[in-house]
């Protein structure tokens, strides 16, 4: 990137230098990275834990159906594989 000429590349280039030379910017960048990952960890999770809770109303769903139009519990349990 150095050898691009275009002035505004270059001063935002001398610009990244200066700040990355500064230890409490680098400490600040290294703690918001680490919040960033947290976050999307933390999302993940979540979207897991819907998508586990969606999957049991469902089969509670079908069981319940299953059992309405006459099958056996055990049988509509098996049936699902629970």
């Amino acid at each position: 990137m150095s050898a691009i000429a275009y002035v505004p590349v270059q001063q935002a280039l001398e610009h990244i230098k200066a700040l990355s030379g500064d230890a409490e910017t680098r400490r600040l960048a290294f703690v918001r990275e680490r919040a960033l990952h947290d976050e999307i960890s933390e999302l993940r999770a979540e979207r897991e834990k819907g998508k586990l809770e969606g999957q049991r109303e469902g089969l509670e769903t079908a069981l319940a159906r299953l059992i309405q139009s006459g099958m056996s519990e055990n049988q509509a349990r098996q049936l699902l594989g629970l």
